[in-house]
């Protein structure tokens, strides 16, 4: 009670005041629908209780017939007064077709009334004729006079229970929202005077929180006086922000030609090493065993490895700095194209290539290449094992972005193990089962996150694998 009082007629909870009208309000539109919507399935039902009533009228309509051909007006007037008798009928006429006599049986009049016509028929040697009709006149009144007690009963209970449920909502809010509110207000406007380095610029807002405010607009007005302030702090960020990016550009340049550096001081040992191998292997081949050449064989196995690696990590390192040249790409096209430059890698092989309906993206199409690349050739290296190998490339539209997928029959693998498979030199499968340097789905990912997508993979050992990107829709 004393919250409702409160909430009522206190000086500070406007918030208050404007829920209980708005709620009170809104509920009393409600409860009057939804007692419009009750009475009209109610008259609905009347009228058709009534029109059943009309409709059974039909059975005395072949007597009815049978007298007015017998012209006996006696029996006419009597079936008449009959129906008469039935409830909410105020009028019943019979009409001769020839003569136009009429024969009338009625109760007090009423202004709300509705008639049916019924076709008086006979059978003369085979020939059916109309001889005249039957005319009732039955009385709304009762129909009107039982929706008018019943909206009064849906409107009285209805109204007492939406406003002991919004008296119920208003002090509800009042104790979760708005006193919260008030709290809220005086938090925000006690941490103003203590943010980071902003006292100064505090200073230069002295004025006092307004009486005439409600909670919200108190909680506004003092978010407002802190977005100046955070202005300063912003600023601050944004000087930060392009130092850090200079540092970053020149860290950058530094990199890259460390990385230039390491791959050249990388590659000379690396082909000596190839070139030594080699001419062991061509001027001494004569004079080692089956283990001397199977170790040299391994060798430049491994150089040969070595210098894929370095390729790879040159490439990686050189996707961050290069810029996108965004336009529509036909994905279709683009996976065909890939695909039969791969076909070397396939070449004795028995893989089947499916593609559904790709829609057009929005990429960097020498960029997406390498992506459908590295998918295809890895989609065509474990399903090495498969007789019949098939790949599924599929894309669909999902809101401002494209999602495709490529899937594959392969060896799979397990879904514990997935969060390695986009991190470099990260490995699934050693390189004795499977060749490959780890680096290919870290390059898929670094280049679909440039393009503001995101890359998952799907897959269950030895049961086929899915791996799955999103890019922009043009």
């Amino acid at each position: 009670m004393n919250s409702l009082t409160r909430l009522l007629f206190g000086e500070k909870n406007q918030i208050g005041r404007r829920l209980i009208v708005l709620i009170i309000a809104f509920s009393t539109v409600i409860t009057l629908f939804i007692s419009v919507v009750q009475l009209a399935f109610e008259y609905r039902g009347l009228r058709k209780a009534l029109d059943r009533e009309l409709d059974g009228i039909a059975i005395y309509v072949p007597t009815i017939a049978g007298s007015v051909w017998d012209f006996d007006e006696k029996q006419i007037q009597r079936a008449i007064d009959a129906l008469i008798l039935l409830p909410d009928l105020v009028e019943v006429r019979v009409i001769a077709a020839d003569t136009a006599r009429a024969w009338v049986s009625r109760k007090v009049a009423t202004p709300n009334v509705i008639t049916r016509r019924y076709a008086l028929l006979y059978e003369n040697r085979g020939r059916v004729s109309e001889i005249g009709a039957l005319e009732v006149v039955s009385s709304l009144d009762g129909i009107y006079q039982q929706l008018l007690n019943s909206a009064v009963s849906i409107v009285l209970s209805n109204g007492v229970k939406t406003l002991l449920v919004a008296l119920f909502m208003v002090v509800l809010i009042r104790r979760l929202i708005t006193t919260r509110l008030e709290n809220l207000a005086n938090k925000v406007h006690a941490l103003v005077p203590g943010m980071l380095p902003l006292r100064q610029a505090v200073e230069t807002h002295p004025q006092p929180m307004p009486d005439t405010l409600d909670e919200l607009d108190a909680v506004e007005w003092t978010l407002d006086q802190t977005a100046a302030d955070l202005k300063v702090a912003v600023a601050a960020l944004n000087q930060l922000n392009q130092d850090l990016e200079s540092r970053i550009v020149e860290r950058t340049k530094e990199l890259e030609s460390f990385s230039y550096s390491v791959s050249h001081d990388l590659r000379t040992p690396l082909r000596a090493i190839d070139g030594f191998s080699k001419m062991l292997m061509e001027d001494y081949k004569d004079k080692l065993d089956d283990e001397g050449k199977r170790l040299l064989c391994v060798v430049r196995g491994n150089t040969e490895r070595m210098g894929q690696l370095i390729d790879d990590i040159l490439q990686f390192s050189r996707l961050g700095r290069q810029q996108l040249a965004l336009a529509p790409v036909d994905m279709e096209r683009l996976v065909r194209t890939v695909f039969a430059e791969l076909q070397p890698w396939y070449a004795n092989r028995d893989v089947r290539l499916s593609i559904g309906a790709l829609p057009p993206t929005l990429a960097d199409a020498s960029l997406l290449r390498q992506v459908l690349i590295n998918l295809l050739s890895n989609a065509i290296k474990f399903t090495l094992p498969r007789e019949v190998a098939t790949i599924e490339v599929t894309g669909t539209e999902d809101g401002p972005h494209n999602v495709f997928c490529v899937r594959d029959n392969g060896v799979g693998f397990d879904m514990q193990y997935v969060d390695k498979l986009f991190g470099v030199f990260e490995r699934l499968h050693s390189s004795d089962e499977f060749e490959g340097t780890g680096i290919g789905l870290a390059i898929v990912r670094q280049i679909v996150v440039r393009h503001g997508g995101k890359v998952w993979a799907e897959g269950k050992l030895d049961n086929g694998a899915a791996f799955c990107f999103t890019l922009p829709h043009p």
